[in-house]
């Protein structure tokens, strides 16, 4: 089941969060990454809900649903994060916004 708005079903894990979040599972959010793309600003990701959220150029942000950490890992070291996007994380559920903009916790995310 997608997201209301989302583009996409299907990905790695196309339920909603509240119903594969167990009583241990909350927002983790990482800090956020500046990106060297001509499309993406900067991105972060969350590994308490499995999420990355995306800041475009345009200012628009993107959340996509149930990623691995080493997806997440892969995405930042990526030569085009547009690219990226396209070839791998469209093919999780994505939809728009749905997150803090605030500055998350230091260390959270971390993992490279």
């Amino acid at each position: 089941m997608a997201f209301p708005g989302s583009k996409r079903k299907g990905g790695a894990n196309p339920i909603k969060n509240t119903e594969r979040l167990s009583p241990d599972q909350f927002s983790k959010p990482g800090p956020w990454y500046p990106m060297v793309s001509s499309r993406v600003s900067e991105a972060r990701y969350d590994k308490g809900l499995q999420q990355i959220h995306v800041i475009f150029r345009d200012g628009t942000p993107w959340v996509y649903d149930g990623v691995e950490p080493n997806i997440w890992r892969n995405f930042r070291r990526s030569a085009s994060p547009g690219r990226f996007i396209n070839r791998v994380l469209n093919s999780y559920v994505y939809y728009r916004g749905g997150f803090d903009y605030a500055e998350s916790e230091p260390g959270m995310g971390d993992e490279t």
